[in-house]
């Protein structure tokens, strides 16, 4: 019985920390590095760079138009 009181305690203990530890996260999120700001500033350029704007206007009765490349 007395170990079977100290695992429920212990898993008391585990919950605790791992429920305080989540609430922390959602309230105090981690702030990005300068590394990871770099990053996401090149992914993105890269994204924005990758649509190339259109030759022509498209019409109705017009063959499809190409991409400029």
């Amino acid at each position: 019985m007395k170990l079977e009181s100290y695992a429920l305690r212990a898993m008391f203990v585990v919950c605790m920390v791992l429920c305080f530890a989540t609430l922390g996260s959602m309230l105090f999120p981690a702030q990005p590095t300068a590394r990871q700001t770099i990053v996401e500033a090149q992914l993105t350029a890269t994204h924005a760079g990758a649509v190339a704007p259109l030759a022509c206007t498209p019409d109705a009765e017009s063959a499809p138009c190409t991409r400029m490349d």
